[in-house]
């Protein structure tokens, strides 16, 4: 069984939708059979992929495909394994875990623990990225909720992690993103 660390980055509230839709046609345009991108910065931790087929000219309306209108903000940059892409985001007050297919169909969703603190101080709860190893999903959020589902939707465990270590107090919020190590 993988032992999961926890990697800390400040991800820039900035990023944005647009951001994450040229992202996510960046990964989806790409074979089916592609490099899997498990985690933030990809699989080696350097945000190079090893594909060769790879457009190096990508312009968003030449190579969109489909695009997926989020529910609420959300900094963090999606994983895809095989045919699935997961990412996190806000809805009002609350944080989801989203499970899109390679044709970018919602399959399933998942409230996760708390509140999201950009209801509190537009600050984005939902900034870290999930993580897979192609058999299950881990995600933290900014309010220390982190969690762990099967491809299929289903809850493995969740944790309130200011429930057991005590409130967070970090200025600007926690941002923490979950990797496999």
């Amino acid at each position: 069984m993988p032992i999961l660390t926890r990697f800390g980055y400040c991800a820039a509230a900035c990023l944005g939708y647009s951001f994450f839709v040229a992202l996510l046609t960046c990964l989806v345009t790409v074979d089916a059979s592609a490099d899997n991108w498990g985690q933030w910065r990809g699989g080696s931790l350097d945000s190079v992929s090893s594909e060769s087929a790879a457009d190096s000219q990508v312009s968003p309306i030449a190579t969109q495909v489909w695009k997926f209108d989020l529910p609420g903000s959300a900094g963090a940059s999606p994983v895809v394994w095989g045919d699935r892409i997961f990412v996190s985001t806000t809805d009002g007050d609350s944080m989801h875990l989203i499970c899109l297919d390679i044709s970018g169909n919602q399959q399933w969703r998942r409230r996760l623990l708390g509140v999201s603190k950009s209801a509190i101080d537009n600050s984005n709860s939902a900034s870290p990225s999930p993580m897979t190893d192609g058999e299950r999903v881990w995600v933290m959020v900014g309010t220390g909720a982190m969690a762990c589902f099967d491809f299929e939707g289903n809850e493995v465990w969740s944790k309130d992690l200011q429930a057991v270590y005590g409130k967070f107090s970090i200025q600007f919020g926690m941002s923490s993103t979950p990797v496999l190590h």
